[in-house]
């Protein structure tokens, strides 16, 4: 009596680790889809990217008459950014196994800092009438800095709402080593996070609510 109980066990024990390895195969084929999405949206956005840089260089050479469609067609593109920064935000939020989303994050950031660049040259050049607000926040921090950093997003998002066009808002993450982030941190001081820039030249530490950054507009 005692061996059929044992094979029963054994059989048991097999199925049981049968279905989570097949689990875990499953959720690991999952998240290298994913990855692969991730890897299609930014090839297309470095497509896009390079419409508008070869745009923005040749607005550079022609009178100021055409600082209207240089203008346009840039904050276009930042809205481009703007989407598929939430869509890299929907697959951050589920990926459990590939770290391979952290290298397209770095992707995403560099892409946002050649956006800044090209948005400063275009205000310089064509006297554009919009003014930026750099949001520094950590990519790896502290629980307590997390929940600050997911209250100042959400802020700065209805600031983004209630000015429209009159800002750029820019997030930058500031533990990624990515050259320009790290020069606008010297730049402005940045110590703590979140951190906020305003009109680059006014920097806010820690919470805010709309109301109070909107006063400085």
């Amino acid at each position: 009596m005692v061996k059929p109980q044992k094979d029963v066990f054994w059989k048991a024990l097999v199925f049981t680790a049968i279905v989570f390895l097949l689990g875990v195969l499953f959720g690991y084929l999952l998240e290298a889809d994913r990855v692969s999405k991730i890897e299609d949206n930014f090839e297309e956005l470095i497509i896009d990217w390079d419409d508008a840089e070869s745009l923005s260089s040749y607005f550079q050479t022609l009178e100021t008459d055409f600082c209207d469609v240089a203008i346009k067609q840039n904050l276009k593109f930042g809205d481009k950014i703007y989407e598929r920064g939430l869509q890299l935000e929907r697959y951050e939020d589920s990926n459990r196994f590939l770290d391979k989303l952290d290298i397209e994050k770095k992707k995403y950031n560099l892409l946002k800092t050649k956006f800044f660049i090209n948005s400063k040259i275009i205000k310089e050049k064509c006297n554009a009438d919009y003014d930026f607000i750099f949001y520094f926040y950590l990519n790896d921090p502290e629980l307590e800095v997390q929940e600050q950093q997911k209250v100042m997003s959400r802020v700065l998002m209805d600031v983004k709402y209630e000015l429209g066009d009159k800002v750029i808002l820019m997030p930058f993450v500031a533990d990624m080593d990515i050259s320009v982030v790290d020069v606008l941190l010297e730049k402005y001081g940045v110590e703590s996070y979140p951190s906020v820039v305003i009109k680059e030249n006014i920097r806010l530490d820690g919470l805010y609510t709309v109301e109070e950054v909107l006063e400085f507009f």
